[in-house]
């Protein structure tokens, strides 16, 4: 558990980085939130005006790299190196380290005079010389405008990029407190949010933000998005400045009481409490119950759990409410990534042998899942990777024969999955295994093996006598 939330918060921190170095540029940054192989995100040029001109970014954290005297060297498969050669035929690719150590973005162009194969992969060495920032600026633009062929038309499904923040937020510290303006996009009217809070050592002066190691960094992220929500329903009924004037006493009568606290319990609350969990103040009553000692501790909000930090120690604290809500996310929206990455393998399989599935009653249900995953993946794709993803198909259409083939000889047929193909056959089996199972009863069953199960996990009564009370679940983060 405390590696899967510390490489959530690298990954994070690093894309969170250099998107921000882009947007130094007047670059459009472009994330790639449906999850692909290989690539984090399309970059696009942009004078006065986007140009059509992109690029492939790939973001690597420093667990993956290497580190020598003159750079950090990034070991990867063969599938990366065709998948990344496909894709420069028709964009140019880039490799961007983030040195967890210095916090400095290095970089490397994708091609064939960079990279180097070796016994059993291949390497590139990003160099510590290729900060990415306005220095370096020239060279990248010099690189991806190098070949007019790389000049195309994009089809893009989701225009959410397009879509301009109402409402723009900078971030700065003044007398050791951290302040955001508030400003409306290309109107000169703005006003001072307080939130009564000193970041300590988690300010990157750099960016102008907190650090993602800051326990208000995910809050402050969700505030964002509040922000404009808020303001585009308040200018249903109010002008501009009426509008961002009460935004301002909001925030204002909140932050009155306990901060930037306050803040972090509010936005918890918004997210979460209309699906059941409990508040953010019985999370902290939870674990201010279990943990009696007096210290100081400071708390974060990520999604539906809480994490609780002291000096030297950090808990994670969890519901049956809130892994349900985790679970149903990944399922119904189909989150492949997520399924792979962030379930336990082995409790779906118990689930599965608890039950069982009849091949014929299976096979359809699977059939048309690996038909929807693919057909997804040709919608999002880009020109120039056709061939690429079609031999991709083909590979996986292969593994399916052999599991359909082998489904009546293994008694589990999750685990005979992430054997031929834990990234893609995994996740489509466990999805197709829910739409024939009770999906509540087999989100109840996981909670359960979870928490009382394979995990470490500590349960937490307040009020044992009340029937209604909630319960929670701790386990240490280190």
């Amino acid at each position: 558990m405390k590696g899967r939330l510390h490489n959530h918060h690298t990954e994070r921190k690093a894309i969170h980085s250099v998107g921000c170095a882009f947007a130094d540029f007047n670059w459009i940054f472009r994330e790639q939130h449906v999850g692909d192989f290989g690539i984090d995100a399309i970059i696009e040029t942009a004078n006065e005006e986007p140009n059509g001109r992109f690029a492939a970014i790939q973001i690597k954290g420093g667990k993956y790299f290497k580190r020598s005297k003159s750079g950090l060297t990034l070991y990867f498969s063969k599938r990366h190196q065709q998948y990344w050669e496909t894709i420069n035929e028709t964009m140019p690719v880039f490799l961007i380290a983030y040195d967890s150590i210095t916090g400095f973005l290095h970089w490397e162009h994708f091609s064939e005079n960079s990279i180097t194969a070796t016994k059993k992969q291949w390497k590139i060495i990003i160099p510590f010389k290729n900060v990415l920032n306005e220095d370096s600026k020239k060279r990248l633009e010099a690189i991806i405008t190098k070949d007019d062929s790389i000049i195309f038309d994009v089809v893009l499904d989701d225009l959410d990029f397009l879509i301009e923040k109402e409402v723009v937020l900078r971030y700065f510290i003044k007398n050791k407190r951290l302040y955001c303006d508030l400003s409306i996009w290309k109107e000169n009217i703005f006003v001072s949010i307080d939130f009564n809070y000193k970041p300590r050592k988690h300010w990157n002066d750099e960016l102008d933000k907190l650090d993602s190691d800051d326990p208000y960094y995910y809050t402050l992220i969700d505030f964002e998005a509040w922000i404009n929500n808020r303001y585009r329903d308040l200018r249903l009924n109010y002008l501009t400045k009426e509008a961002l004037v009460n935004i301002y006493n909001e925030l204002s009568d909140l932050l009155a009481v306990d901060g930037i606290r306050s803040l972090a319990a509010f936005m918890f609350d918004l997210n979460n409490t209309a699906n059941g969990l409990p508040s953010y103040h019985q999370f902290v009553e939870a674990f201010t119950y279990y943990y009696s000692e007096k210290r100081d501790f400071e708390v974060m909000a990520l999604e539906e759990v809480i994490v609780v930090k002291s000096k030297d120690e950090a808990w994670r604290i969890h519901t049956y409410e809130g892994l349900t809500l985790q679970l149903k996310h990944y399922i119904e929206n189909r989150s492949y990534d997520e399924i792979y990455v962030m379930t336990n393998e082995y409790i779906w399989s118990e689930i599965y042998i608890d039950f069982g599935i009849e091949k014929a009653v299976f096979v359809p249900v699977i059939l048309k899942e690996w038909e929807l995953y693919w057909e997804t993946k040709f919608k999002e794709v880009i020109t120039g990777r056709l061939k690429y993803l079609e031999e991709q198909k083909d590979i996986s259409r292969n593994k399916l024969t052999i599991f359909l083939n082998l489904y009546e000889n293994t008694g589990d047929i999750i685990k005979l999955a992430s054997e031929l193909d834990d990234f893609i056959l995994l996740p489509i089996a466990i999805i197709s295994m829910l739409q024939i199972f009770d999906k509540e009863i087999c989100y109840e069953e996981y909670c359960e093996h979870e928490f009382f199960g394979i995990g470490k996990w500590k349960s937490i009564y307040v009020n044992e006598e009340k029937e209604d009370d909630p319960m929670f679940f701790i386990q240490s983060d280190y």
